[in-house]
């Protein structure tokens, strides 16, 4: 039991690493941000191929809440959301198995004589990103363009 739950944590820890960790952009994942006027901002969460559109989103929104504290603003309105996705294609290496002395079994088949030489096989990756429009207030506006959010409550 022991070693069954030292695994499980092993397996949820690999999980984790393999989203888009949450800091500015490096080469290909990260958030941006820059100032388009006073006190309207674009801020763009840039995610890689393991993480979904929504998180990408929460991200991006986690970012613009962590601006309008360091203004000392109490709202942020979303006044425009981009969605986006790049797709692109990755040759991956997978090795089949030899012909002869094929054995099928359940749900394929086991090769006796061993693993053939890889073969490259293009694997689709999705990498989504999301850029918000934002305006920060210092009180509630009364008549918001957009959905408002208190900065210390972004989700």
């Amino acid at each position: 039991m022991r070693r069954f739950c030292a695994l499980l944590m092993l397996v949820a820890l690999l999980l984790v690493a393999c989203a888009t960790p949450y800091q500015p952009l490096t080469e290909l994942e990260g958030f941006t941000d820059r100032q388009l006027d006073d006190g309207t901002w674009e801020v763009r969460f840039q995610a890689n191929a393991r993480t979904s559109l929504d998180q990408a989103r929460r991200l991006a929104l986690r970012r613009a809440g962590e601006l309008g504290v360091e203004q000392d603003q109490r709202y942020v309105e979303v006044l425009d959301e981009t969605w986006a996705v790049d797709v692109s294609y990755v040759l991956v290496e997978r090795y089949g198995i030899l012909t002869e002395g094929v054995i099928p079994v359940p749900g394929g088949v086991v090769g006796i004589g061993g693993m053939s030489d890889p073969q490259r096989i293009p694997e689709r990756m999705e990498r989504p990103s999301v850029t918000l429009t934002v305006r920060y207030h210092r009180l509630q506006p009364s008549l918001p363009e957009g959905p408002l959010y208190p900065v210390d409550d972004m989700p």
